[in-house]
């Protein structure tokens, strides 16, 4: 299977150490970060030569459609570093907790094949159990209700990214106006 994540998500962050565009601020700094998303993902396969959508398959016999649109929980961490006062570099590792344990169309048991082709159809049934594919075995080796996968918990992606910023103007935090609000 493949799919392409699209997220929107919101993170807040916690640098370890004051960080910024001031002159007390520090060059470097590691960070924590967590927040809230939303993604949209459609699992697909190649078979045959062509492309299938998985979800519209109901590879696993389910009744209802699971949505391609979820909710997720973003959290990482990173380090960044000022390179001068308006660029700054980073490297960042973030995973992303879901709601859902269809990223990639398994979930449940496999279907009873026999049935599923009857209500889904042959294409569907074939891509419920692809194990036919393998050279030599030449049929479908599950049986009606064998586990496919585990519901128990829920799936996760991961990633990692290297990033370059650019402050348009600079950000006057605490330690400029400390004087003024008495903080020692």
């Amino acid at each position: 299977f493949h799919s392409t994540i699209y997220e929107f998500s919101n993170v807040m962050e916690f640098n370890f150490l004051p960080f910024g565009a001031n002159v007390l601020s520090k060059d470097f700094t590691s960070y924590v970060m967590m927040g809230i998303g939303v993604f949209y993902h459609n699992p697909k396969s190649v078979f045959n030569g062509q492309e299938h959508e998985l979800r519209k398959l109901h590879t696993e016999g389910q009744a209802k459609r699971y949505s391609t649109v979820q909710i997720s929980v973003p959290f990482g961490g990173g380090v960044k570093y000022n390179i001068n006062k308006n660029w700054v570099m980073g490297f960042e590792i973030g995973w992303r907790k879901t709601f859902t344990d269809y990223l990639d169309d398994v979930s449940t048991t496999y279907p009873n094949l026999t049935e599923h082709r009857d209500e889904f159809g042959s294409l569907s049934a074939d891509m419920s159990d692809r194990s036919w594919e393998v050279e030599g075995v030449g049929e479908p080796l599950s049986s009606g209700g064998e586990m496919r996968g585990d519901p128990a918990f829920n799936d996760y992606y991961f990633f990692s990214m290297f990033s370059i910023a650019y402050r348009y103007t600079p950000i006057a935090c605490w330690p400029k106006y400390r004087k003024q609000f008495r903080i020692k």
